[in-house]
């Protein structure tokens, strides 16, 4: 067994998804974390804020905040997860 390590993850979500994208894809994170044995410490959401640099054409975005934790060997799994769901 691997070492258990603390992680945060922050996303940001498109400003202009709907309240229904955006639930599903919070929904689809949680589950990814926990799907791949790890453990949801803390979730916070940051609200809608004026993003450094324009990306995409967008200037705002959607900030969320979770910390969890997760045996260090399976964070590269959670990794794939994530970029394969975008």
């Amino acid at each position: 067994m691997s070492k258990i390590n603390n992680y945060e993850l922050m996303w940001i979500l498109s400003a202009e998804d709907s309240d229904e994208a955006i639930e599903k894809t919070i929904i689809g994170v949680k589950n990814n974390i926990s799907n791949s044995g790890g453990e949801i410490n803390f979730f916070e959401n940051y609200g809608k804020r004026k993003l450094a640099y324009e990306l995409s054409g967008n200037t705002e975005g959607n900030y969320y905040l979770s910390r969890f934790s997760m045996e260090s060997l399976k964070i590269s799994d959670l990794d794939d997860k994530l970029n394969k769901d975008n």
